[in-house]
């Protein structure tokens, strides 16, 4: 009944809360659902003003303004805060819906704010385009009708009045300008927007180009009606045609002095005599000028009359000037053109000098010994056409000279001149070089023949001699033929200067040869060398295989001689040794020494034999034949003496082989038996470990495998005796033997076998105890090895796993020091003292060492639990502190748009958000730490995770702190920035009020230019400060807008809407002042006019007083 009381106590409980969480969600969709409509319905209502077209332009502009300018923010703001709220009560499975309306709606607002600034500046800009075309229509109708009236009878004063009235007395051009800077700025922020699209930039600047079009035309017009009589052109006319005679004669004369050939100058002159026929007629032009000049002054102010005064003047200086040097240059022409005339004639002299020239670096390089002498002999002819010609050259050389005195002479006479001086020079020395130069080709031609010949007859004579083969055979032919190459090759040495002064006189001619001569000419020489090098590696073959032929014949006939000795030497030893004293072992072993020196000498005898036929050649000549006799004397001598040791080794063998083997075998085995004996008969006494037992199983192996070597001996007794018992009596002594034999067998094979039990016993207990006590070593090593300080959470969770898998294999082999005890009882007895304290020993360590392991055991598992626990601790904390940057981060983006009207209260909403963000670094830097502290006792690749997240987010609170700093002083910057706007734009008000007035004079106008200098000067240092906060504006992700407008704030643009306004300024300032300079000509003018007048009426006052 308990049980059931409290389960339906929790269900009823559960059941209330389901309900006020059912009323909360609720009440919530009912939240978003009216935030919705009502974001809907503003959706709706400005897509319906953005899409609006059936208006004026002022009404449409109105319109978005009434309705953009006073955006309500909540609207969204209550929409997505219901969507979070909501949002925060669902499933995360339920939540797709919401977010994919939450984001649609953002979009569709975020679109419609971006596309409303737009709009308006697109409306702004069409406004202002209409009044600017409207402005230049008026313009040109105006113009069309002054042009109009230009070419008919209207007085040009009325059109040119008419012009200043419509031009310079209205706010024409100031209103044009104004429109053009109005929509210049809209251009550019329109491009802040959007940078792909530059329609109204392109637009912008087609106006701008009719705007420069037509104020080029308002000034022609000007022009034409200021500069309008028909007299002036005709006068213009006529003196730019004397300026341009003038200029043509001052090119001919240039032209006359520059012309490089005679056919130029002729043209030239010809040129030149023709202008200067025209002389008289500009003479009468010239008068006119004058005389005109005097009627058409009357009608011109001061200023202008001076002007064209001066240009006249300059034109009257210039004409009297230039008809005396016409005669000058028609004087000089004359000597010009005589040498034009010399020059055509040293340059055919010149041309006939440079073709001898030619003609002899032309001849090629002789290619023969006759070729060299008929070059010598056509030179010869060469250098009697110079001298013949050596006199003409001379005399047209100091006509040149002669020339060169005239003062009106051109410059390449003296260049013509010394061209032939030096043609002339270089012709004679290099002629007299040449014949020296082919003289000595032919002294080397000649010497090459000679020295060749003499080689090549050399070589005729000794390569038939080497050519025929000769095989000389015997020692005497051998020394004989030796004698004639040996002669032969000292007058190849005595040859070989010559052939290498040969050599170098081929290559004296390859260089100075022609092309197709060299390769020849190094044929030529490698053949020779070719049959030289030939003719010498034959002759040192030849003479050095006669040396070592003569050679070998020596040594061959000494071996002969030393051979024949031996075999004398060897049969007298063996009689002698049959003859002599000793055993038969004594006699064996000497005729055993000699039968193997005969057998060595075998193969020297084949060595002869084989040498003989290599060196006789088949023994066809009297000398080889005798060798071939004394060659088979000896075989048939060794062969017989071979036969004979053999027989009598044979002999001597038999009779010693039986007895050896006996006292051999019979030595070897009685010492070994009696040592074996003893060794077997020695008790087993007691051990202290398995070593111990091991080192005497080991002793008794050995003693075992003795046995088994020693026992071919015992058969070999056996044997042999059976071969000498008919002479000697030794059957007693092999049954003592064989009886001692089998004795040890048995005594060895009963003492093994005990040693073999007591080593299994030691061997077991010792293995029992090692294999505990490696399993507790392994047990430890893997709880040293596993450094859990440094493990990853993973690992740690695994080792956990380990462990206690460990703690259950601990108990089970527990029973494991029981098995060790009981064989510790069990070989007390058959061990001596150190032997039962090493296994009691051992028993003990074994228990304190499992003891030991199981008590780390259980350390290691209370570490790694209390390790965990403080890692997800930490974890977690490190979490919620992530979660606290995020929502700092959105209170930050939520900051990013700031009205220009309302930055003191985004700087306090900044620094509210930047006071808790401070409240958070002491949390940072114990996080810090903390992390420092795990990460030391983590895995390397845990730690740089973990590391990597406390860096990630120290960098997100250090980028929050740094950009709350650098935003705090972008926003108090953008205040000074207001401060010094409103101070100028006020300023600006006030100069332009000054400027309207009509009384201004020009001390004033010089004041207003100062302090329009001056707001320059801050609006320069204002530009800077602009570009650098844009840049800001841009880096720290903030969105400056103008409250009305909602249009995008840029510093740049809000400074060139006073920099327009100050361009404004500027212009009107100029107008002003023109005005009062155009006022003080026209009151200067009045009063020149009125002294006239005053000047004319005392002057016919006094003509009517003499009357």
């Amino acid at each position: 009944m308990s049980r059931l009381n409290r389960q339906y106590k929790d269900l009823m409980t559960d059941a209330g809360n389901w309900e006020k969480k059912f009323a909360s969600s609720l009440e919530l969709w009912n939240v978003y659902n009216k935030s919705l409509a009502d974001l809907d319905n503003w959706v709706d209502s400005a897509q319906t003003v953005l899409g609006e077209k059936n208006d004026t332009t002022e009404g449409l502009i109105k319109k978005h303004q009434d309705f953009f300018d006073h955006v309500d923010q909540n609207v969204l703001q209550n929409f997505l805060r219901a969507c979070q709220e909501l949002l925060h009560s669902m499933k995360e499975e339920e939540k797709l819906e919401v977010r994919q309306k939450m984001t649609s709606m953002q979009s569709k607002w975020k679109d419609i704010m971006f596309q409303s600034p737009l709009r308006l500046i697109k409306l702004r800009f069409k406004l202002a385009d209409d009044d600017f075309l409207q402005n230049v229509t008026r313009a040109e109708e105006a113009l069309t009708t002054e042009e109009n009236d230009m070419k008919g009878n209207k007085k040009m004063e009325a059109i040119l009045q008419q012009h200043l009235n419509f031009f310079h007395e209205t706010n024409f051009f100031k209103t044009s300008i104004e429109f053009l800077q109005d929509m210049e700025i809209l251009s550019i922020q329109f491009s802040a927007y959007r940078a792909d699209d530059t329609s109204l930039q392109e637009l912008y600047n087609l106006r701008h180009r009719q705007w420069e079009e037509l104020c080029n035309r308002i000034e022609d017009v000007h022009k034409q009606l200021q500069n309008w009589p028909e007299q002036w052109k005709d006068y213009y006319t006529r003196m730019n045609a004397i300026s341009k005679w003038m200029d043509s004669v001052d090119d001919s004369v240039s032209s006359l002095k520059k012309a490089a050939e005679y056919d130029e100058f002729k043209v030239i002159n010809e040129k030149f005599q023709a202008i200067s026929q025209d002389v008289k007629k500009h003479q009468d032009d010239i008068q006119w000028l004058v005389d005109t000049f005097s009627d058409l002054a009357q009608g011109c102010t001061q200023e202008e009359k001076n002007a064209e005064d001066k240009k006249l003047n300059e034109l009257l200086d210039r004409h009297k000037h230039l008809l005396p040097r016409i005669e000058i240059v028609k004087t000089e022409a004359k000597v010009i053109e005589e040498c034009f005339e010399y020059q055509t004639v040293i340059r055919t002299t010149k041309k006939w000098l440079k073709k001898k020239r030619k003609r002899m670096k032309e001849v090629p390089p002789a290619d023969n010994l006759e070729r060299a002498k008929q070059q010598v002999k056509d030179h010869q002819v060469l250098i009697a056409e110079l001298l013949g010609n050596k006199d003409k050259v001379h005399e047209e050389i100091k006509k040149g000279k002669e020339l060169q005195k005239q003062d009106s002479a051109p410059s390449f006479v003296v260049d013509d001149v010394t061209e032939l001086e030096q043609e002339w020079k270089d012709a004679d020395s290099e002629a007299t070089q040449r014949e020296k130069d082919l003289e000595d080709a032919l002294s080397v031609w000649d010497d090459y023949e000679k020295q060749k010949g003499s080689v090549l007859d050399f070589l005729g004579q000794a390569e038939p001699i080497l050519e025929k083969e000769t095989l000389p055979n015997g020692l005497e032919t051998v020394r004989a033929e030796l004698k004639t190459k040996e002669d032969l090759h000292n007058a190849q040495l005595e040859l070989s200067p010559t052939l290498g002064k040969v050599k170098a006189i081929n290559q004296q001619l390859q260089d100075m040869a022609p092309e197709d001569r060299i390769a020849s000419l190094h044929d030529e020489m490698v053949d020779i060398e070719k049959r030289y090098k030939l003719m010498n590696n034959k002759l040192a073959d030849q003479v050095a295989g006669l040396k070592q032929g003569e050679s070998d014949w020596v040594v061959y006939y000494d071996r002969l001689n030393e051979f024949a000795e031996w075999l004398d030497n060897t049969e007298k030893k063996f009689e002698a040794i049959a003859k002599a004293e000793g055993t038969p072992e004594e006699h064996f072993n000497k005729a055993k020494v000699m039968f193997s020196e005969i057998y060595d000498k075998y193969e020297e005898l084949e060595n002869l034999e084989k040498d003989g036929k290599e060196i006789g050649r088949g023994f066809k000549t009297k000398e080889t034949s005798t060798l071939k006799r004394s060659l088979s004397d000896l075989r048939s001598r060794w062969e017989d003496l071979c036969s004979n040791a053999k027989a009598q080794s044979t002999q001597l063998a038999d009779n010693v082989t039986h007895w050896q083997h006996y006292q051999s075998s019979m030595q070897q085995l009685l010492p070994w038996l009696q040592r074996i004996e003893a060794k077997v008969a020695e008790d087993i006494h007691d051990c202290a470990s398995t070593v111990e037992v091991q080192a005497m199983v080991d002793d008794h192996d050995s003693v075992n495998r003795e046995i088994q070597d020693n026992k071919h001996l015992m058969a070999t007794i056996e044997n042999e005796a059976k071969q000498v018992s008919s002479q000697h009596d030794i059957a007693n002594d092999v049954e003592q033997v064989k009886e001692r034999w089998q004795n040890l067998l048995k005594s060895a094979g009963d003492k093994g076998q005990a040693l073999q039990d007591l080593l299994a016993q030691w061997t077991k207990q010792n293995d029992d105890v090692n294999s505990f006590m490696k399993w507790l070593v392994k047990v430890e090593k893997v709880i040293k090895k596993e450094d859990i300080e440094s493990a990853s959470t993973p690992k740690l969770e695994s080792l956990l796993t380990t462990f206690q898998k460990l703690q259950q294999e601990m108990k089970e082999n527990e029973a494991k020091l029981k098995e060790i005890n009981n064989g510790r009882d069990a070989l007390q007895n058959q061990c001596n003292a150190i032997g039962a304290e090493t296994l009691s020993k051992d028993a003990k360590n074994a228990k304190i060492k499992y003891n030991k392991v199981k008590g780390r055991l259980v350390d290691k598992v209370t570490e790694i639990t209390t390790l965990m626990n403080v890692r997800r601790e930490f974890l977690s904390r490190l979490e919620i502190f992530g979660q606290q940057l995020s929502e700092f981060q959105g209170r930050l983006d939520a900051l990013s748009e700031v009205y220009s009207h309302e930055v003191q209260n985004s700087i306090e909403a900044h620094n509210i958000l930047r006071s808790d963000v401070d409240e958070q670094k002491a949390i940072t830097t114990r996080i810090k730490k903390e992390t420092k502290d795990l990460s030391e006792d983590m895995a390397p690749e845990e730690a740089n995770i973990l590391q990597q997240k406390q860096t990630s987010l120290q960098k997100h609170y250090d980028y929050i702190v740094e950009t709350l700093e650098r935003r705090d002083h972008l926003l108090k910057q953008w205040l000074e920035f207001q401060k010094d706007k409103d101070n100028i734009s006020s300023k600006l008000d006030g100069l332009q009020t000054q400027l309207e007035s009509d009384d201004l004079k020009e001390a004033e106008i010089d004041e207003l230019r100062n302090e329009l200098v001056s707001i320059r000067a801050v609006l320069n240092t204002l530009s800077g400060q602009c570009s650098d906060m844009d840049k800001q504006i841009q880096h720290l992700h903030m969105s400056p807008k103008d409250r009305n407008t909602q249009a995008r704030v840029f510093f740049k643009v809000e400074l060139q809407s006073l920099l327009t306004r100050y361009e404004t300024l500027m212009v009107l300032l100029q107008q002003k002042q023109e005005k009062c300079e155009e006022k003080a000509g026209m009151w200067k003018t009045y009063q020149d006019r009125k002294d006239r007048f005053l000047k004319w009426e005392e002057e016919v006052e006094a003509k009517t007083g003499k009357v």
